[in-house]
């Protein structure tokens, strides 16, 4: 493995949420690592190819990337596009019965993610 693959997959992992790559290769640069964002593309397409990473959509700016783990819903900041991870039970089940409305309706829903979007503790602190 890579010396940036290696730190891409650790980067990812210990981070709460999800990473945008203008974000991984701010933490990267930290680092020493200077990747150039075709590199940086091609590591996280090959990681996504095999299942280590998975690629989250959360707003329009572009993709974000975290290590693949179960499923899970986020929360993305406006000011500073920081995203958290949201694992929670109860709120999974708000979506199933959301599903079951739609289905009522016709809809068969395949599949959903649900993103909160507001300010993050930092961006209040400011």
């Amino acid at each position: 493995m890579t010396v940036l693959r290696r730190a891409i997959l650790d980067h990812l992992a210990r981070h709460d949420g999800p990473l945008s790559v203008p974000a991984l290769q701010e933490v990267l640069l930290g680092d020493g690592l200077t990747p150039n964002k075709t590199s940086l593309y091609r590591q996280l397409e090959s990681l996504h190819s095999g299942g280590e990473v998975q690629e989250v959509l959360l707003d329009n700016s572009g993709v974000y990337y975290e290590v693949s783990a179960s499923h899970h819903h986020h929360a993305l900041c406006k000011l500073c596009a920081t995203a958290i991870c949201i694992a929670h039970a109860v709120a999974e089940k708000g979506v199933k019965h959301l599903e079951g409305i739609a289905r009522k309706s016709g809809f068969a829903a395949t599949d959903h993610h649900m993103v909160l979007y507001g300010i993050c503790k930092s961006c209040q602190a400011k």
